[in-house]
Parts: structure tokens; C-alpha cells; sequence
């Protein structure tokens, strides 16, 4: 409980620290920049699409496994009250 408590408090300063400090502006030119940097990738295919797809994969790899460990800590705790 104290350490949880100590983390807490932490987190706090740290969120006081980062609201503390001063906010910069962008290049004047970084917006047009980004959007020639997506035309390009859009143009030259340079599949940003397969990216999503393999995250969308660990994704769903990841949900499978919560559920199989959540069956199984289920399993476990009914047959151990039985």
C-alpha cells in the first residue's frame, strides 16, 4: 500500500513537472512537410497497409491469449473450490 502510495505520488510531480514546462511551436513549414511525405508514401505505395495488417495480427494473438488465460485461471480456481 505505501509503495503504491509512493508511485502515486510520483506520478503526480512528474505530471505537475510536465505541465510546468514551456510549450513549443512547430517549424513554420513542418505541415506542409508531412503531407508531401504522405502524397509520397500514397504515390509510391510503400505499403503502409501491411504494417497495420502484421500490428492487427499481434493484436489479435493478444486477445486470444487473454482469453485463453483467463479460461484458465477460471478453470483452475472452480476445480480447486470442488
Amino acid at each position: 500500500m505505501l509503495l503504491a502510495r509512493a508511485m502515486l505520488d510520483e506520478l503526480r510531480r512528474n505530471a505537475a513537472a510536465l505541465h510546468d514546462l514551456p510549450r513549443g511551436r512547430a517549424p513554420g513549414g513542418m505541415a506542409d512537410i508531412v503531407r508531401e511525405r504522405l502524397e509520397r508514401q500514397a504515390l509510391l505505395d510503400e505499403k503502409p497497409l501491411q504494417i497495420a495488417t502484421a500490428r492487427s495480427r499481434w493484436r489479435g494473438l493478444a486477445y486470444a491469449a487473454i482469453v485463453l488465460l483467463t479460461v484458465s485461471v477460471g478453470y483452475v480456481l472452480v476445480t480447486a473450490a470442488a
